[in-house]
């Protein structure tokens, strides 16, 4: 939620006091697991695949 609430890895990372890199990978393992991609990784808004 962090990620579409502050539109940005980087912004969103620093909110959870996190690296981009730790979160992004985080993000990965969760998208794995559930076998689905959960969050676009376009440029600008970051939108949530529901």
């Amino acid at each position: 939620m962090a990620i579409v609430r502050h539109c940005s890895f980087s912004d969103a990372a620093s909110s959870l006091y996190l690296s981009q890199s730790t979160l992004s990978h985080r993000l990965l393992l969760l998208e794995k697991s559930v076998g689905m991609t959960l969050i676009d990784r376009g440029r600008g808004i970051r939108s949530p695949y529901l």
